[in-house]
């Protein structure tokens, strides 16, 4: 029996090439328990977090993605008729994304051409904090069997850079393109893309919208938990002395999945809208999980590794 815990407990603070934020040194966000201030020295890209990776496309690309798009300004469009648009624009996006990732190479030069198939997150608080951006998802589980592969297949289950084992496209309605491949990147566009938030409604959406994309990069040797959010169970205060208005959301992990814990968040909003506080956490800790019998200790596999 193998038995591997992942245990995640991470705060944002350290996210790299974040919005630019005001100092909050004297104004700690009034959040339970204690969260990381954002430190404004931790703000610029590294080589270990480098900055949101952008898919590079034409002029022309652009432009018809716009003239799709522009199909649903058009005035008494039946529902019939925006379900197709919709439909158009994830085809498009799809061979996007799929086109691009088929230009990618490996480090020795062979070319990535795994079969791919992004697929569009369908989340309701999704389209109204980001009403103008699609997310799609793709996941590429890694090897895990018995035997020690041979080089020609692992090779069927590796991916290039800057591709991950999970990645996210943010397509936006111009066609421009970003990858999410991990925390961190995800984390800065979040960031720098989450609207003024004036409503109590738009607060809540906007924390289940974050639980909804943080999940995707939560799994383990080719093992994702399932996650539910409940909206109704979100805490809201508002603190009229300093015109703020805070909630904290969580998305807790299903009993059925082969896991259990949450990922946490706590963010807050002045009056005009801006954001004062963020500050996510997540404890997740995943079962033991059995080994085949040729990959037991002393066998020919040795065991799987970590993704």
């Amino acid at each position: 029996m193998f038995k591997h815990f992942l245990i995640v407990v991470l705060c944002f603070a350290f996210l790299p090439a974040l919005i630019s934020l005001p100092a909050m040194a004297d104004e700690m966000g009034p959040g339970p328990g204690e969260f990381n201030e954002f430190d404004p020295t931790l703000m610029e890209p590294t080589p270990e977090y480098p900055a949101v990776f952008v898919i590079p496309i034409t002029k022309e690309v652009s432009t018809k993605r716009l003239a799709i798009t522009a199909k649903n300004a058009k005035a008494g469009l039946s529902s019939k008729e925006k379900n197709k648009i919709t439909d158009e624009l994830v085809a498009f996006d799809k061979e996007l994304i799929t086109t691009w990732a088929h230009t990618l190479k490996f480090a020795d030069g062979e070319a990535f051409t795994r079969q791919i198939e992004p697929s569009l997150i369908i989340d309701k608080h999704l389209q109204v904090t980001f009403p103008d951006t699609f997310f799609y998802v793709m996941q590429f589980p890694g090897y895990f069997g018995g035997a020690a592969p041979t080089p020609q297949i692992l090779r069927n289950y590796e991916v290039p850079l800057p591709l991950q084992r999970t990645d996210i496209i943010a397509v936006s309605k111009d066609a421009s393109a970003k990858l999410l491949y991990d925390l961190p990147t995800f984390g800065e566009f979040y960031l720098k893309a989450l609207p003024l938030i004036k409503t109590e409604k738009d607060a809540r959406f906007a924390v289940a919208s974050f639980l909804r994309l943080n999940q995707e990069f939560i799994w383990q040797f080719n093992q994702q938990p399932i996650f539910t959010i409940s909206e109704k169970d979100f805490v809201v205060e508002k603190l009229p002395k300093d015109k703020i208005m805070q909630v904290t959301g969580k998305a807790i992990v299903d009993p059925k999945s082969k896991a259990k814990g949450d990922i946490t968040l706590t963010i807050s909003f002045r009056e005009n809208g801006k954001l004062y506080y963020f500050g996510p956490v997540q404890h997740i800790e995943f079962d033991p999980i059995p080994l085949p019998p040729s990959a037991a200790p002393g066998g020919p596999g040795g065991g799987p590794k970590p993704m």
